[in-house]
């Protein structure tokens, strides 16, 4: 199990939609991998879509990896979608699909299980215990929150909210009027 508290961070200026961009297109290349080409995979755009944020990239692209990995692992049919809302002190991500859902009691387990991603998540979820631990290892060292809200046989939902380091920055729109 990995000690996260040793990871480094390294913090960069990007634009969270650039990174979700990516991310779609790998896994919409991955469904046929993973024959899962009638899943619907959807990103929202957000509102505010031309920012930058300071954070780790690498992180937040391994998080939302292992949440859209999951998300394709269980859900049979309908679809799974992803993108990001901007609130006054941070950005909150979110990753959700028409999946199985998650028992409100083994919601309850994945998150106190999260040092030691025990036996019983792993027997649940068959591999999903150990993606959700490194998650919230990644979203703790983040200083972000996480939080699922899940419903059996409708569809799961996980936000993890980052908090702003510095203030975003909206990029200005070039002056076209020449």
């Amino acid at each position: 199990h990995i000690e996260t508290k040793q990871l480094q961070l390294n913090k960069i200026d990007f634009n969270p939609l650039e990174l979700l961009s990516g991310l779609y297109e790998d896994f919409n290349n991955k469904k046929q991998l993973i024959d899962k080409e009638h899943i619907q995979l959807i990103l929202q755009k957000p509102e505010y879509s031309d920012i930058q944020i300071q954070n780790d990239y690498t992180r937040i692209n391994e998080i939302f990896t292992i949440l859209l990995d999951n998300a394709f692992k269980f859900t049979k049919k309908g679809w799974v979608e992803f993108g990001y809302t901007l609130e006054t002190n941070g950005i909150n991500f979110y990753v959700k699909d028409s999946g199985i859902g998650i028992p409100l009691d083994k919601q309850q387990i994945i998150f106190k299980s999260f040092a030691q991603a025990d036996k019983s998540i792993r027997q649940v979820f068959g591999g999903l215990g150990v993606g959700l631990s490194i998650v919230l290892g990644l979203v703790n060292i983040l200083d972000g929150e996480i939080s699922i809200n899940s419903e059996v046989n409708r569809g799961t939902e996980i936000t993890f909210s980052l908090p702003f380091d510095t203030a975003i920055q909206e990029k200005k729109p070039y002056n076209l009027a020449k």
